[in-house]
């Protein structure tokens, strides 16, 4: 195994342990784009355990990114 899969393996367990043990479960993701547009996009999430392969749920909580997102690509 190389060291980026170890490290993206450590980075998936911490953020299992921190939704599912802690109850951290709010994302926000804000994005700015060169013309000075802004949005984002509020969601809650989990990430599940190793042997579930770390899979995510998020549900959209709200947000301003209605049709932005195609903008900032």
């Amino acid at each position: 195994m190389s060291w980026c899969f170890s490290v993206f393996y450590i980075g998936n367990e911490f953020i299992h342990q921190l939704t599912m043990t802690l109850g951290y479960t709010h994302l926000k993701i804000e994005l700015l784009n060169f013309d000075g547009g802004y949005g984002y996009a509020e969601y809650d999430f989990n990430v599940e355990n190793e042997l579930n392969q770390y899979r995510i749920y998020a549900a959209w909580k709200t947000g301003n990114t209605d049709g932005m997102i195609v903008k900032f690509i």
